[in-house]
């Protein structure tokens, strides 16, 4: 029985600083409006939302842990969001969209398998 080749692996490393970086980092930035324009509970939930996510960000630039960590804070945040925050709300929308998109982003990229094609002129008719 053979296993999986080793660079087909999807196990996160550390996110590396750059472009996806910042765009991961800036995505707390809609529920940190919406926790200094609300009140209540879409406050707390939108406030605890955006610092977890400022603070974990930063930290999987370090530690794998974080790296791993952030697909599943991400699903978490969809969650209470879905359960705490009132259905058809703006603050609903900007939370919900805001966390499927931090999941999404947040997913380990699989690494691109070598090409074991030969591309020359001979081949071509």
């Amino acid at each position: 029985m053979q296993g999986l080749p080793p660079h087909s692996t999807s196990t996160p490393g550390l996110l590396t600083p750059g472009p996806r970086f910042l765009a991961i980092d800036l995505l707390a930035l809609p529920p940190a409006v919406v926790a200094l324009s609300s009140t209540g509970i879409t406050q707390q939930v939108s406030g605890l939302f955006a610092v977890l996510w400022f603070a974990l960000v930063p930290l999987a630039l370090y530690g794998r842990w974080a790296a791993v960590a952030l697909p599943f804070v991400a699903a978490a945040f969809v969650a209470l969001t879905v359960v705490a925050v009132p259905f058809n709300s703006g603050a609903f929308w900007a939370n919900t969209g805001t966390a499927a998109i931090m999941l999404l982003a947040s997913l380990p990229r699989r690494a691109p398998e070598p090409s074991t094609r030969s591309f020359s002129s001979a081949s071509v008719n």
